[in-house]
Protein backbone atom coordinates (compact mmCIF):
# COMPACT_ATOMS: atom_id res chain seq x y z
CA UNK A 1 0.00 0.00 0.00
CA UNK A 2 1.35 3.41 -0.91
CA UNK A 3 0.39 6.79 0.52
CA UNK A 4 1.10 10.20 -0.94
CA UNK A 5 0.64 13.26 1.27
CA UNK A 6 0.53 16.76 -0.19
CA UNK A 7 1.04 19.83 1.97
CA UNK A 8 1.58 23.51 1.36
CA UNK A 9 3.44 24.94 4.36
CA UNK A 10 4.80 28.09 2.73
CA UNK A 11 2.88 28.26 -0.54
CA UNK A 12 5.01 25.63 -2.28
CA UNK A 13 3.79 22.10 -2.80
CA UNK A 14 5.65 19.39 -0.91
CA UNK A 15 4.97 15.73 -1.58
CA UNK A 16 5.71 12.94 0.82
CA UNK A 17 5.50 9.37 -0.43
CA UNK A 18 5.59 6.29 1.74
CA UNK A 19 4.99 2.58 1.09
CA UNK A 20 3.60 0.22 3.69
CA UNK A 21 2.96 -3.51 3.87
CA UNK A 22 -0.47 -3.25 5.53
CA UNK A 23 -3.17 -0.68 6.18
CA UNK A 24 -2.64 -1.03 9.91
CA UNK A 25 1.00 -0.05 9.52
CA UNK A 26 0.00 2.96 7.40
CA UNK A 27 -2.61 4.03 9.97
CA UNK A 28 -0.03 3.77 12.76
CA UNK A 29 2.43 5.89 10.77
CA UNK A 30 -0.22 8.55 10.07
CA UNK A 31 -1.04 8.94 13.79
CA UNK A 32 2.42 10.46 14.33
CA UNK A 33 3.43 13.89 13.08
CA UNK A 34 4.70 14.03 9.51
CA UNK A 35 8.43 14.48 8.94
CA UNK A 36 9.69 17.83 7.73
CA UNK A 37 9.93 18.17 3.94
CA UNK A 38 13.34 17.91 2.34
CA UNK A 39 14.70 21.12 0.81
CA UNK A 40 14.61 21.21 -2.99
CA UNK A 41 17.76 20.16 -4.78
CA UNK A 42 18.98 21.85 -7.95
CA UNK A 43 19.42 19.46 -10.85
CA UNK A 44 22.56 20.03 -12.88
CA UNK A 45 22.43 18.77 -16.48
CA UNK A 46 25.75 17.54 -17.79
CA UNK A 47 26.81 17.79 -21.42
CA UNK A 48 26.40 14.01 -21.64
CA UNK A 49 22.75 14.30 -20.54
CA UNK A 50 22.09 17.02 -23.10
CA UNK A 51 23.73 15.01 -25.89
CA UNK A 52 21.66 11.96 -24.96
CA UNK A 53 18.45 14.02 -25.02
CA UNK A 54 19.37 15.51 -28.40
CA UNK A 55 20.20 12.07 -29.82
CA UNK A 56 16.96 10.61 -28.50
CA UNK A 57 14.90 13.45 -30.00
CA UNK A 58 16.73 13.03 -33.32
CA UNK A 59 16.04 9.29 -33.28
CA UNK A 60 12.34 9.86 -32.59
CA UNK A 61 12.17 12.39 -35.44
CA UNK A 62 13.87 9.91 -37.78
CA UNK A 63 11.43 7.13 -36.83
CA UNK A 64 8.42 9.39 -37.44
CA UNK A 65 9.84 10.59 -40.77
CA UNK A 66 10.51 7.04 -41.95
CA UNK A 67 7.04 5.93 -40.85
CA UNK A 68 5.47 8.77 -42.84
CA UNK A 69 7.59 7.86 -45.86
CA UNK A 70 6.46 4.25 -45.51
CA UNK A 71 2.79 5.23 -45.38
CA UNK A 72 3.24 7.47 -48.43
CA UNK A 73 5.02 4.68 -50.34
CA UNK A 74 2.32 2.16 -49.41
CA UNK A 75 -0.44 4.51 -50.58
CA UNK A 76 1.38 5.08 -53.89
CA UNK A 77 1.85 1.33 -54.28
CA UNK A 78 -1.83 0.66 -53.63
CA UNK A 79 -2.82 3.35 -56.16
CA UNK A 80 -4.40 5.84 -53.78
CA UNK A 81 -2.36 8.75 -55.18
CA UNK A 82 -2.05 8.43 -58.95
Amino acid sequence: MAIEVERWPDGTINFLRATFCTRAHAAEWLTNSLPEPQPPVDVRWSIRDRLFDFGFALLLFLIVALAMLGVYSLMRFLGAWD
